[in-house]
């Protein structure tokens, strides 16, 4: 079974612009600090130093920052591209209230090689927790070919209470000689397109869990914009689905990922 969903031609999903925390969505999409774009230092600075990323007051009592991993992470039209990961314990420590205190890897920072002075290089990127954040730890990028054009993947993880709202994904298409952040996983709370699916399944289907756990493994999706999930019985535990199939088109549409249409199987045998 396939179709198009109803009227999903005008269809607007959000572009959120804050961590969220919520029962369908846990995509933390802070905006840049703007401040640290222009900073422009050797690679070897950037090896051994990090880059101021908080307001003087909020590091009153904090212990410093490190660099614990550098390393190029890309050749993208005769330009390199590196990475620096914190480990970034400049803010004073935060208590959970049950002994455990925050000292996570909890910044990234991209950096960009200058094309003449390959010694040297200007930070384009900033992937961190919000300064009233915490325990949010973010991993070296990796980059995703995609028809769209070259992604930068880096997988983030966060605090939450159930669902995806663990997840910091971010996302950046690499396109007109810049990183854009892209929205990959707004859809998935958007309550039409839910509502347009379960209509065009069979009755005593369910696609609550679809919503749940949609987006945790989204990056291995990119290479073919395709997003594959079990169906679940209505009678069935959350845990053991044995609906069958659904697989999810998608394509990026003013740096959002937008589901253009859906296939059932109801064998679960989805084909290659």
């Amino acid at each position: 079974m396939s179709g198009k969903l109803r009227n999903f031609d005008g269809l607007t999903i959000r572009f959120i612009r804050a961590c969220l925390l919520s029962a369908t969505l846990g995509l933390c999409v802070d905006a840049v600090a703007q401040d640290t774009e222009d900073i422009r230092w050797t690679l070897d600075q950037f090896q051994s130093t990090c880059i101021p990323l908080w307001p003087v007051e909020a590091t009153e009592g904090g212990e410093g920052c490190t660099v614990a991993q550098f390393d190029e992470f890309a050749e993208l039209d005769e330009t390199k591209f590196y990475y620096a990961r914190y480990h970034d314990r400049s803010r004073p420590p935060v208590s959970d209230g049950f002994g455990y205190v925050n000292t996570r890897f909890n910044a990234v920072i991209i950096i960009r090689a200058d094309q003449i002075d390959r010694n040297m290089g200007a930070v384009v990127r900033v992937i961190k927790q919000p300064v009233d954040s915490w325990d949010e730890e973010f991993y070296p990028p990796s980059l995703i070919q995609t028809r769209d054009g070259p992604v930068m993947y880096v997988q983030g993880w966060g605090m939450g209470n159930s669902g995806i709202q663990f997840l910091r994904d971010r996302y950046f298409l690499w396109k007109s000689d810049t990183w854009t952040e892209i929205d990959a996983g707004g859809w998935s709370g958007d309550r039409q397109l839910q509502a347009d699916v379960q209509e065009a399944l069979p009755d005593g289907l369910s696609i609550d869990g679809l919503w749940l756990f949609t987006v945790w493994d989204f990056a291995s999706s990119f290479p073919t914009m395709t997003y594959e999930s079990p169906v679940w019985l209505d009678t069935d535990p959350r845990c053991c689905p044995s609906g069958g199939s659904i697989r999810l088109y998608f394509e990026l549409v003013d740096r959002r990922l937008q589901v253009s249409h859906f296939e059932y199987f109801p064998d679960g045998e989805v084909p290659n």
